[in-house]
């Protein structure tokens, strides 16, 4: 489902040893394990349904959920849903995921998939 004006969401998971990108256009993305979620992220630190982004009232937010290891935003653990920004370093686990929104400042993510379909993994 997508939302008018609804800005992508990328994130970039550089560990060193590989490079994943991600793009999203619809308005609700699943993080987790599971090979249904919309960013699958195969890591053992990584519950099956982990986190969830979720755009609204014009923001892009990120919710736990219930995760074992935890869903931190900027070295945070987040207990209830929060903002995320252009920027902003996303962590699932052990995961580290940087996060880029088409049109903020900071999104070399977005600029290095630009030409990329409505998701995709590098």
């Amino acid at each position: 489902m997508d939302a008018p004006n609804l800005p992508a969401l990328s994130l970039l998971r550089a560990d060193g040893l590989r490079e994943e990108a991600f793009r999203f256009t619809r308005a609700e993305v699943m993080l987790g394990r599971e090979r249904g979620c919309d960013c699958h992220l195969a890591d053992k630190t990584i519950s099956a349904r982990h986190a969830r982004l979720a755009y609204h009232h014009n923001q892009w937010w990120v919710q736990d959920l219930g995760s074992k290891n935890g869903t931190f935003l900027n070295q945070e653990r987040i207990t209830q849903a929060v903002v995320v920004t252009g920027g902003d370093e996303l962590r699932c686990g052990q995961v580290v995921l940087q996060v880029s929104i088409e049109g903020s400042t900071g999104s070399p993510a977005v600029e290095m998939n630009a030409a990329a379909g409505e998701e995709s993994s590098l």
